[in-house]
C-alpha cells in the first residue's frame, strides 16, 4: 500500500526488491535448465533487486511507484475486460435462453385475476442453531 506523504514503507520496497528477485531468479534456472540464452541477466536482475531491495530499499523506491500504478491500471483493465467477457459470454446467453423458453424465475408476468401478488411464507420457529448458522 503507498503512504501518500511519505510513500512506500521501507518493508514494503524491501518486499518487493525480494519478490522480483525471486521471479528473475526463477526464471534465470528455467532457462538455463533449458539450455537457454539469457540466464546470466536473469541472475543479474535478480541480483540487484535483492541488493538493492534488502540494503538500500530507497534506491528501489522509484520502480516500486511506477510498478504499483502499472499494477493499478493493469487491475483496472482486467476488470473491465472480465466484467465485459462474463457479461457477453454468460449472462447474455443465459437471458436468451431463458426468454427463449419463456421462464420467468422473478415471477414478473402480470395476473390480471390475482387479488395481489404478495406470497406468504410460512414463519420459521427462531432456534439457538438458526442464529449460529445463518447460512
Amino acid at each position: 500500500m503507498i503512504d501518500d506523504q511519505q510513500g512506500a514503507s521501507n518493508s514494503e520496497v524491501r518486499k518487493f526488491g525480494i519478490l522480483i528477485a525471486a521471479i528473475a531468479g526463477a526464471a534465470g534456472a528455467y532457462l538455463a535448465w533449458r539450455g537457454r540464452n539469457g540466464y546470466a541477466v536473469m541472475w543479474e536482475i535478480a541480483g540487484v533487486f535483492l541488493v538493492t531491495g534488502v540494503l538500500l530499499p530507497i534506491v528501489l523506491r522509484p520502480v516500486y511507484r511506477i510498478w504499483m500504478r502499472f499494477a493499478a491500471l493493469l487491475g483496472w483493465v482486467n476488470t473491465r475486460v472480465l466484467l465485459t467477457l462474463f457479461y457477453l459470454l454468460i449472462l447474455t446467453p443465459v437471458g436468451a435462453a431463458m426468454r427463449l423458453f419463456k421462464k420467468d424465475v422473478l415471477g414478473r408476468q402480470l395476473n390480471r385475476e390475482a387479488a395481489s401478488y404478495w406470497v406468504r411464507r410460512d414463519p420459521k420457529a427462531a432456534d439457538k442453531q438458526s442464529y449460529e448458522h445463518l447460512f
